[in-house]
């Protein structure tokens, strides 16, 4: 699939290219889902939303307009009546008609919606034909009758209930929307799943394919490497494909062969200087290692210096921000309760001027019984005097009706008096309660005090583990001045063995690799030495953490009396 014959080049450019084919079928699919949603998202806006903002808007002005007029009703005004009638208009019935035209004209998407328009619109009109005849008649002084305000409250449900529905249509219409959308959603993030999961699977075959068409003569070509490298020169090396690792294979053959006719000639002077280089290489070897384990815990500690520095400074500042806090949140709760006190004054101040108020509201009820009892008695009076009182019998009657007005006054706003006082009441054990609330927040102020403090005793704890690392790091420095004179020791030992080491790279000059050719003979103890220099330094690496608990330094001498370093 791959062509695991061609190049290297070729097959990394063809999982490359497949792999930018299967993205660019992902973000395919991923934008048709996201246009698709969008889509979907817009048509609920502009079929739905919209309609349902401006149908809820009208319903509201329609209500504003209700309570204008029984306000207006209530005040038995007719220049009341008249300074409305000039302006509701403006206020209501224009900005209400102008949006039903606005939704009927280009809003309505259903049969259901239309049908809707057609019983509401008729109807809104006879509520604004009511609404303006009822007001002109109070404007002339005629106030609604019974009879008349339940026609108008029958035609006010009517396009209220029809607004109403259509608001509801509007809404089920969203939803169902919505439910699309929701499985359109579903829908494309299947789709994508199902693509990357194919992707997925297609990919790890051809990675797979890929890195067996590497790996095995890769494979083949460190073990060829690896036994050169051990003095084994009678290797079988197959080659098989065209491509670059087979060149490799090849290579090694021809050097192999190479190799076996320098190796008869160097053999006695890699026996006389085998020893020396065995113990320079294992030596480089255990100091490599140790200079690295030295340099990644000191980039380590350095890097916890700075986290714990970073973190001491930043518990401080919030032990700060924390004491602003409280203090301010302190100063708050107090405010808050004069405000409680305060509150619970005037509640009860309240509460005095709502019982005078039903004192006064009684005295008129009593007033109004007496005046009806006087009218009614210069009505029987008036009945007594015949025709010459006829006349005060018109003016008895009139005054025993306003009698009653005045007393049905004074019960309603008794009525209302006494529902001021229980509310009244409700107010004060709510201010009761806000009280405890308070008492709440002062307690967390307590506790929150009880953290800051928390918080300065870490930050101190922090400090002190600065401190131990410190400790540790001058600990690693006299470690890495160890190592410096053990790099001193093995130059002097380098310079020893110059002398041989000139007559083998003479000798070794055809593979240009300096002195990593190696015999048979000396492999046993390049193994030996490996192994024993692998575990020194663990041990050396072990001796500054023990170290950092006890805060003294590793003296030199333990270093240096080292059974892998007894040769130097």
């Amino acid at each position: 699939m791959l062509g695991l014959n061609r190049s290297v080049r070729y097959k990394l450019i063809a999982t490359m290219t497949i792999t930018a084919l299967l993205m660019l079928v992902v973000g395919i699919v991923g934008i048709i889902g996201m246009k698709d949603s969008s889509k979907n998202f817009e048509g609920v806006y502009n079929t739905n939303v919209i309609p349902m903002q401006m149908l809820a808007g009208m319903r509201a002005n329609l209500y504003a307009s209700r309570v204008e007029f029984m306000i207006v009703q209530i005040n038995e005004s007719p220049d009341t009546a008249r300074a409305f009638l000039d302006r509701y208009d403006d206020e209501f019935k224009n900005r209400i008609n102008t949006s039903w035209q606005t939704y009927t004209s280009g809003l309505v998407t259903s049969a259901e919606e239309q049908s809707i328009v057609e019983a509401a619109t008729p109807a809104l009109a006879a509520y604004w034909q009511d609404y303006e005849r009822l007001l002109r008649n109070m404007a002339n002084g005629n106030f609604p009758t019974p009879g008349d305000m339940v026609q108008f409250r029958d035609t006010f449900h009517n396009i209220a209930n029809n607004i109403g529905s259509a608001i509801t249509i509007n809404v089920d219409q969203a939803e169902t929307s919505f439910s699309a959308s929701t499985v359109s959603s579903e829908t494309s993030f299947f789709t994508i799943v199902s693509v990357l999961l194919g992707s997925f699977v297609l990919m790890a075959g051809a990675a797979w394919l890929l890195i067996r068409g590497i790996m095995v003569p890769l494979n083949r070509a460190n073990e060829v490497a690896g036994s050169i490298a051990q003095g084994e020169l009678d290797n079988h090396i197959e080659a098989k494909g065209g491509d670059e690792f087979a060149t490799l294979l090849q290579s090694l053959g021809a050097m192999q062969q190479q190799l076996a006719h320098v190796v008869n000639d160097v053999r006695v002077n890699t026996e006389s200087v085998g020893s020396a280089s065995s113990q320079i290489a294992s030596g480089n070897d255990d100091l490599s290692r140790r200079t690295q384990e030295q340099a990644a815990s000191l980039e380590e500690t350095a890097a916890s210096m700075e986290e714990m520095t970073s973190t001491v400074k930043q518990n401080a500042d919030n032990a700060a921000q924390a004491n602003q806090l409280a203090l301010n949140v302190r100063q708050q709760a107090r405010d808050g309760s004069q405000v409680v006190d305060q509150t619970t004054l005037a509640m009860n101040e309240i509460s005095t001027s709502s019982q005078k108020i039903a004192e006064i509201v009684g005295l008129i009820d009593s007033i109004a019984f007496q005046t009806n009892l006087l009218a009614l008695n210069a009505a029987v009076e008036a009945a007594r005097a015949g025709e010459q009182g006829r006349g005060f019998a018109v003016v008895a009657s009139e005054v025993r009706t306003l009698s009653s007005r005045s007393a049905e006054a004074a019960r309603e706003i008794k009525t209302l008096v006494d529902d001021s006082v229980s509310k009244v009441a409700n107010g004060a054990e709510l201010v009761t309660r806000s009280g405890q609330t308070l008492g709440g927040i002062v307690e967390s102020i307590n506790r929150m005090t009880d953290i800051v403090a928390e918080i300065a005793a870490a930050s101190r704890e922090q400090s002190t583990g600065i401190d131990q690392v410190n400790q540790a790091i001058s600990q690693m420095d006299s470690v890495t001045q160890q190592n410096a004179a053990l790099v001193e020791e093995a130059a002097a030992a380098s310079r020893s063995m110059e002398h041989s080491a000139r007559v083998l790279r003479e000798q070794v000059a055809f593979f240009k690799v300096g002195q990593k050719g190696s015999a048979r003979a000396l492999a046993p103890v390049s193994t030996t030495h490996s192994k024993s220099e692998h575990e020194a330094p663990q041990s050396a690496l072990k001796r500054p953490v023990m170290a950092e608990k006890k805060a003294t330094p590793v003296p030199k001498r333990e270093v240096e009396n080292t059974d892998e370093w007894a040769t130097f």
